[in-house]
Parts: C-alpha cells; sequence; structure tokens
C-alpha cells in the first residue's frame, strides 16, 4: 500500500482499504505504515478521514490508537494533532475509554469531526 497521492497528513480510509465497515485489528493494521508515513510526514498534524465509512469498532480505533502513540513516542517535542473526520459514529464513552487507555483524550469537535489529543 502506498500513499503516493495523498496530500501530507491526510488519509482517506475508505479509499485506501475499500471498506465500509472498519471492525478488525487487521483492517487498521493494513493501513499502519501509511499511519507511520504520514505522521512523519504531517508537520504537526494527520488527519484521519473517513467519508464512505458506515461503520468503525472499538478494536479498530484501539489498533489506529496503538499505531499513532507509538509514533508520538518517538518523536521529539512539539505539538501534534490528529482529527477524525466524518466519523460514522458519535462519539462515544466506548471510544473515549479506548483512547484513554493510551494516555490520550479523544473529543468531539463541532460539526462531528474527533480530536485526539495526549493528555498532559
Amino acid at each position: 500500500m502506498s500513499n503516493k497521492g495523498v496530500p501530507m497528513g491526510k488519509l482517506k480510509l475508505f479509499e485506501l482499504l475499500g471498506k465500509r465497515a472498519l471492525v478488525t485489528r487487521e483492517s487498521a493494521k493494513a493501513i499502519g505504515p501509511v499511519i507511520a508515513a504520514a505522521i512523519a510526514e504531517g508537520r504537526g498534524r494527520i488527519e484521519l478521514d473517513f467519508f464512505g465509512v458506515d461503520a468503525i469498532t472499538p478494536s479498530f480505533l484501539d489498533e489506529v490508537l496503538a499505531m499513532i502513540d507509538q509514533q508520538l513516542t518517538t518523536m521529539k517535542g512539539g505539538v501534534f494533532d490528529v482529527i477524525l473526520l466524518s466519523p460514522p459514529t458519535r462519539l462515544s464513552s466506548k471510544f473515549e475509554a479506548v483512547g484513554r487507555s493510551y494516555g490520550l483524550t479523544v473529543s468531539a469537535l463541532e460539526g462531528g469531526a474527533w480530536r485526539i489529543t495526549k493528555g498532559l
């Protein structure tokens, strides 16, 4: 899987995976290298665009956050934003709990997007 043609720091998950339901850890792992490259190239920001995706599970998000957390721990200082655009569901306590397990805060933004930040 290549991130050729993907704007720096922005990943369109439906285009990358071709699945309307992102339910498995394996689906998340399939985009691991692309996430790592986007974080490295994202200049402090990465956007995960869920347009075209109808469902995500806590397991999928858990695996994505594990990869993001691993990349964030290798970064030397600086501010970093992870934005989930067009999430197919409202932010629930289940998704917030997944974030907390990594010391991350998952919060809803105006318009329905989610923001992931490192807890202080």
